[in-house]
């Protein structure tokens, strides 16, 4: 979900009260699962319990940027899920 701002803009992928720019508290929102990948890195060094490796993804959804896990080297573009994981779009 990404929530915007009506008064200033300002988008985010995280429910809030208030927006984090302006301080206005009514906001649109829209249902947005595929984005871009900007940059991912491949991480290594996991706590207990994670799969060994994976890659953490900066995912550009079309004006807020979230991270995923990608158990697999992402493509350009992705699909989110609930569980903030990704696979390939």
């Amino acid at each position: 979900m990404i929530y915007t701002c009506k008064r200033c803009g300002y988008s985010f992928s995280v429910e809030r009260a208030r927006c984090p720019k302006c301080g206005n508290s009514d906001f649109s929102s829209v249902e947005k699962r595929e984005g871009k990948v900007v940059q991912y890195w491949k991480l290594t060094a996991t706590p207990e319990g994670v799969e060994d490796s994976y890659y953490l993804c900066l995912v550009d959804l079309g004006g807020a940027k979230v991270f995923c896990r990608s158990a697999i080297e992402p493509e350009e573009s992705v699909v989110l899920d609930e569980k903030g994981t990704c696979r390939p779009a």
